[in-house]
């Protein structure tokens, strides 16, 4: 019976943390990632340096491609990111305000993305106030597009449209804000202010992704976009092709390797206490089957019977759950860091692991209980 319970216990720790991590993977799927997940492909180009070793160089390539992708029929925006959006925090320089007399290390840091204006509408990521960049022949190269948590923190009762904004020591005006994106899915939005790509004064970018809003299937849309790449440039190499929902799958991977590590273990221990509990308990019965046929000729009814054997197999059953619950509550700290919005007492999970190990341990003890209420009493005597 003590191994039973002990059986129990150890499936009862693990189905706590698979049902925990499942919650927290649901509830991770859930989030707002703060752009448009279907109908978008992005890529990322290479440009080889012996070819492009000026910014201009590099800057006329992206233009060229983007005027001519956005004309090529199925494509509804193309715009370019020096950092796509998941992919974690990258880029981050020191973000104030004119006149702001803290000093850098007490200043808030920003993430930086550099862009082209086509890319919020190529995302989906929406344009809250004021405007994005115009074509690179049009535009200044000291404005910057702030995300929404930018303009909530150095502007929270200002328009922040038109104030001046220092990054990494320079200074921008602020010509709109876009919505807040993630660079993790488990972690709040960042700071994020968005150059135009064309602004190579405050640092140079080596590679950038493309990104399309596109009603064709990705795979047209990115034959399109290697025919358009290799008529301005054969030389050109296109790598890390994603759907947007890839993108989101890519970045919560790590934890459904997680899932599946331990769900698989979980069910292994499960099936195996299952067969356990009803190894122990078949045994106990052909064991006792002679005081069972001598207590149905005294009377006992095949009832009593199958609720002795039930009651007698799920009590370890129910002592080895005890200790399990426990134990999952005691290490729950070791947990915390590893889950998304979920406590690791969760009442839930707790109560859900334990009705599933009380009907499997329940059906384990019925089998063998209904073998021994169907004992004849006088072949049981005869047997013995």
């Amino acid at each position: 019976m003590l191994l039973i319970a002990f059986e129990v216990g150890l499936s009862t720790m693990l189905l706590v943390v698979a049902g925990l991590f499942m919650n927290s993977f649901v509830r991770l799927l859930d989030v707002n990632t703060g752009f448009r997940t279907q109908h978008g492909v992005s890529a990322q180009i290479n440009l080889p340096g012996a070819n492009y070793k000026s910014d201009e160089a590099v800057q006329l390539f992206y233009e060229k491609l983007l005027n001519s992708m956005e004309h090529r029929p199925g494509i509804a925006e193309a715009g370019l990111v020096s950092h796509l959006p998941l992919e974690g925090q990258m880029w981050n320089d020191d973000l104030s305000r004119p006149g702001d007399p803290r000093p850098v290390s007490s200043r808030p840091w920003t993430n930086v993305r550099f862009i082209s204006g086509s890319y919020f509408a190529a995302m989906g990521v929406p344009l809250l106030e004021g405007r994005t960049f115009r074509n690179r022949a049009g535009e200044r190269k000291d404005v910057v597009v702030v995300s929404n948590t930018v303009a909530k923190q150095l502007w929270p009762k200002e328009n922040p449209v038109g104030q001046p904004v220092i990054v990494n020591g320079q200074s921008f005006a602020v010509i709109g804000v876009a919505g807040d994106t993630r660079a993790e899915m488990d972690k709040v939005a960042p700071l994020m202010v968005y150059v135009p790509y064309w602004a190579s004064n405050i640092g140079s970018v080596s590679q950038y992704s493309v990104v399309l809003s596109t009603s064709l299937p990705p795979h047209d849309a990115v034959t399109l976009l290697r025919q358009t790449v290799s008529s301005l440039d054969r030389g050109v190499a296109i790598s890390k092709v994603r759907s947007f929902d890839q993108i989101v799958a890519d970045s919560v991977a790590p934890r459904r390797f997680q899932l599946t590590l331990v769900s698989l273990f979980a069910i292994a221990a499960l099936l195996v206490a299952a067969l356990g509990i009803f190894g122990i308990v078949a045994g106990l019965v052909a064991a006792r089957r002679s005081e069972i046929g001598i207590r149905m000729a005294l009377g006992a009814t095949s009832a009593g019977i199958a609720k002795m054997v039930l009651r007698q197999g799920l009590f370890p059953v129910f002592l080895g759950l005890g200790a399990g619950i426990a134990g999952a509550i005691a290490f729950g700290s070791a947990l915390r860091s590893l889950l998304y919005e979920v406590s690791p007492t969760d009442p839930f999970t707790l109560c859900a692991v334990a009705l599933t190990l009380i009907a499997v341990a329940a059906l384990a003890c019925w089998i063998p209980a209904r073998r021994a209420a169907r004992i004849d009493p006088m072949e049981a005597l005869h047997y013995q």
